[in-house]
């Protein structure tokens, strides 16, 4: 049987993806990635640097959660060890 998947994903999750296939698969599988467009974020991963010094008295000791695009930036310095 020949099954062909055609999908959109983005390049972050991409990573391992072609393994963990030829895994499930037992290696019978031809992968092939595409880049197709992008898009920017509309989150600030710097959120932090923006605020006034009021807003980060009244946040204290507690930090801003990360958004998605914070997380990104992490996963990404940390897949390069940076």
């Amino acid at each position: 049987f020949l099954f062909y998947i055609r999908s959109h994903l983005p390049l972050a999750d991409s990573f391992g993806l072609a393994h963990d296939l030829r895994s499930a698969a037992s290696g019978q599988v031809l992968f092939h990635c595409a880049f197709s467009h992008w898009e920017q974020s509309e989150e600030d991963p710097f959120q932090e640097a923006s605020l006034t010094a009021e807003e980060l008295e009244e946040l204290g000791e507690n930090p801003l959660p990360p958004n998605i695009a914070r997380k990104l930036i992490d996963a990404i310095r940390k897949r390069k060890g940076l």
